[in-house]
């Protein structure tokens, strides 16, 4: 079964951790574990969080268990084609390990002064991706339109146009596509700016990707 596909049990997971983190103590040590997704608001449900009598549907079992912030998450990428086994597009190991990676440091609210770059460097160093471990796999110059957008992957380090704010270029790790014959896709970015803030999830427009860089774990 697929990371991805973990993505309930990954955040019942989450609940035992603290939000208090450090700059470069993000730790890795969440559980992996096939709880189908019953069993996972049974044990979510059974989480004492307060003495008033709990309603035990599935959609109000998550809501109690969760923050406004893991919740968004949740509703962000429970509909993403690549967190179920049977998606058509490819993904791997390590794209995986990058996407999960990002999701613990939103639902944590980690926060990183500098630009969109700083924060995708971040996130692959943290997820043990080292600069000696990522490979180019598609360049064209900026401003071009990409031909074959299927070479785009889970976990990619993306560069492309940001045609929702000034046409600018923009830093951002590809998460999943959301309308793929209109190349909207999910990706996971930071505001830049020099701003001290935590990555966010957004909707791009993808058609301007001119870089797609990939890690591995070897």
């Amino acid at each position: 079964m697929k990371t991805f596909s973990l993505l309930f049990a990954f955040c019942t997971s989450l609940l035992i951790f603290s939000s208090s983190i450090a700059d470069d103590d993000i730790t890795g040590n969440f559980r992996h574990s096939s709880i189908p997704r019953q069993q996972f608001v049974q044990d979510c449900a059974a989480i004492p969080t307060s003495e008033e009598v709990r309603d035990t549907t599935e959609e109000a079992s998550i809501d109690s268990c969760f923050s406004a912030d893991v919740l968004s998450v949740i509703n962000e990428l429970e509909d993403c084609c690549c967190m179920h086994d049977d998606c058509s597009f490819p993904t791997n190991e390590c794209g995986n390990k990058i996407v999960q990676k990002g999701m613990e440091l939103v639902m944590n609210d980690y926060k990183i002064s500098g630009s969109c770059w700083t924060f995708v460097n971040k996130l692959y160093d943290l997820a043990g991706v080292g600069s000696s471990n990522r490979q180019v796999i598609y360049k064209a110059k900026k401003g071009s339109l990409i031909q074959d957008p299927s070479l785009i992957q889970p976990g990619d380090w993306i560069y492309h146009i940001n045609y929702s704010f000034h046409n600018v270029e923009h830093s951002a790790v590809f998460i999943c596509w959301k309308d793929y014959d209109k190349k909207l896709a999910l990706t996971l970015s930071h505001v830049g700016q020099n701003k001290h803030a935590s990555g966010k999830y957004g909707v791009y427009d993808l058609k301007g990707v001119y870089h797609i860089m990939r890690g591995s774990l070897d």
